[in-house]
């Protein structure tokens, strides 16, 4: 069907996620929250780090450094900070400093959230 060299090759590298080589849980009332909060791509972004490095090792906080947030955002530095900080004033994230690193984790008191208006 198709005779493009190029095109085979990307059709074979093409993703297959299957949950037997990991998922996360997510309770079904975050995601609805989720659904009803604006928040910027950028703090989207991080959210999605803190929930894969929390609840995707099935903990409920971790420490996660800037890069490993780099790594996973592809995002610069200042943006990361930026992002943490709007999530924590929004009160989306917490973030508490232990011994000088930093631990995250999701609030799951939506209640208080603080979207965007």
């Amino acid at each position: 069907m198709f005779k493009d060299k190029k095109w085979k090759q990307k059709e074979i590298e093409m993703a297959s996620p299957q949950i037997e080589n990991g998922h996360t849980d997510i309770a079904n009332e975050l995601i609805e929250a989720f659904a009803g909060i604006r928040i910027s791509g950028e703090e989207w972004q991080v959210l999605w780090v803190v929930i894969r490095k929390t609840y995707g090792w099935h903990k409920k906080s971790d420490f996660i450094s800037l890069s490993q947030f780099q790594i996973l955002t592809k995002m610069k530095k200042p943006n990361i900070i930026r992002a943490i900080k709007k999530l924590t004033e929004k009160g989306v994230i917490i973030k508490n400093d232990n011994d000088n690193r930093l631990n995250y984790s999701l609030n799951k008191d939506f209640t208080i959230w603080k979207p965007l208006s």
